[in-house]
């Protein structure tokens, strides 16, 4: 008997409990958006007020003799050292005009032999120590950079065979021959490209036409003829006044220091003095540009403009209104077009800036079909964040997220060093480095709303489209005529 009773009283039970989660998931479903639960209980993980703080040691400064800058960040977590030269004077925005690419390509040399090492015995050379090494002169950029890592073992050797790379590239009119083909084949390859023809013109359309301009090289001349040119860009740019030469790792200072003062301190400077190149002008009203391919199923769109320098005042209100525009998938543009519409297979927005303005981009990749209406949608985003009022729950969710962002960036030490080489060369103190958060917390409402209504302006806006032209022209046509609209082939 008193086994009968259990178990009806557990059947009960059991359908009180079922009758009770019925309940709650159907109250669920009806809250969920207002984002609660019943009761009153909040449906999203709770949102963590605290700030992570970074608080770096300060690097390392010492200039050699010969004025080669060297900053040194230790970092004993395992035993690898990495290594930056930055060249300034050295990038394809001081290229002469006739020779545009130099830059790029001399870099790309640099790899391919040295007057001690033929292009096979320093990879083998380099492959025996475990040390790897990059170059590259992007776009837009001010200065060459040579990146390496190896172990801190045998540092010194292979600080020595990068010294052959850096000081004493050979410039061989073969080696060059092969390197122009490589390229040829590569420009090929971009030319078919959406996403590069969209980056290609949408640089043009807000830098203008300027040396740096291109996203690659596009330097079409006679090989045995540019020999010359690399010898003389090299000898006049490669100088140890204009190198900033860190190191990160495990390494102490003082073996850091001797090492590049026995192997870099007889590199010889020189009194060239390379011009400065001119700012990018203010754009003077808004364009569109369209690079027709009939009957494309996909359509590239590049929207953006001019935005500030480093330097600026408006640099930390637009990292916060960038983060709260498109930087990550829950940004305004990327939910729009991707959560709510299901359009883009991607989208998003950049913003970057050094000692010169950089420009901010909105970008997405959508179906030929949705090009016209992803076009009109971007474009709305846009001017809402100038013509209503940036909630500020948004604002403090988005200074949040950056400084953690911060923090996680930070933790590989090749990051802490770039970012000490770049206040070096700003100007700014070593401290920078431990102020990120406060500039970031500092940025207020006004200061959000006042970046979004001076560079996302309508008036001056650059608008890039590849794909097909009958099916954007709808929203083209809004933003500017149609018999305006420049590029159409």
């Amino acid at each position: 008997m008193r086994l009968l009773r259990s178990r009806m009283v557990f059947r009960i039970v059991a359908l009180i409990a079922f009758a009770a989660m019925r309940f709650m998931a159907q109250e669920s479903r009806d809250h969920s958006r207002n984002g609660t639960l019943f009761g009153g209980f909040q449906f999203k993980a709770p949102v963590s007020q605290d700030l992570v703080k970074v608080q770096l040691p300060p690097p390392v400064e010492v200039a050699l003799e010969n004025g080669l800058t060297l900053i040194i960040i230790e970092n004993h977590r395992s035993p690898v050292i990495h290594i930056e030269f930055h060249v300034a004077d050295a990038g394809p925005v001081c290229e002469p005009t006739g020779n545009r690419g130099l830059a790029e390509l001399t870099t790309e040399m640099l790899l391919a032999g040295t007057d001690r090492r033929g292009r096979r015995q320093l990879a083998e050379d380099m492959e025996h120590l475990g040390v790897s090494v990059s170059t590259s002169a992007p776009a837009g950029s001010s200065e060459a950079v040579i990146r390496a890592w190896g172990l801190s073992d045998n540092f010194d050797q292979w600080l020595s065979v990068l010294a052959d790379v850096v000081l004493r590239p050979r410039f061989s009119a073969e080696e060059l021959i092969d390197a122009v083909r490589r390229r040829e084949s590569q420009q090929q390859r971009q030319a078919a490209s959406p996403g590069y023809l969209a980056d290609q013109q949408f640089r043009k359309a807000v830098y203008g036409d300027k040396p740096g301009v291109s996203v690659s090289a596009t330097l079409k001349v006679c090989p045995k003829c540019m020999v010359d040119a690399l010898v003389q860009w090299h000898f006049g740019r490669f100088l140890p006044q204009k190198t900033v030469l860190g190191i990160s790792g495990d390494i102490r200072p003082r073996r850091a220091i001797a090492a590049v003062r026995k192997i870099f301190g007889a590199w010889a400077g020189s009194e060239f003095k390379a011009p400065i190149p001119s700012e990018a002008a203010q754009l003077p009203h808004a364009r569109a540009f369209v690079i027709d391919r009939p009957e494309s199923v996909q359509s590239t769109i590049r929207i953006g403009n001019l935005g500030a320098s480093r330097l600026s005042e408006d640099y930390f209100p637009m990292l916060v209104l960038n983060r709260i525009f498109g930087s990550e998938p829950s940004s305004r543009l990327p939910a729009k077009l991707r959560g709510v519409k299901g359009m883009a297979y991607s989208v998003g927005s950049s913003f970057s800036a050094n000692q010169r303005p950089g420009a901010w981009t909105a970008y997405a990749d959508v179906r030929a079909e949705s090009a016209s209406e992803a076009i009109k949608l971007m474009l709305f985003e846009i001017d809402d964040l100038c013509r209503q009022e940036i909630p500020q729950e948004e604002v403090n969710d988005a200074k949040r997220a950056l400084v953690a962002a911060y923090a996680f960036f930070l933790e590989q030490p090749a990051s802490a060093l770039g970012l000490a080489i770049q206040h070096r060369q700003l100007g700014l103190p070593s401290s920078e480095a431990n102020k990120f958060h406060e500039h970031i917390m500092s940025v207020t409402r006004d200061d959000v709303h006042r970046a979004a209504c001076r560079y996302f302006d309508r008036a001056t806006m650059q608008l890039v489209v590849v794909g097909d032209s009958a099916k954007v022209r709808p929203a083209v046509e809004e933003f500017v005529p149609w018999q305006q609209i420049q590029g159409l082939r």
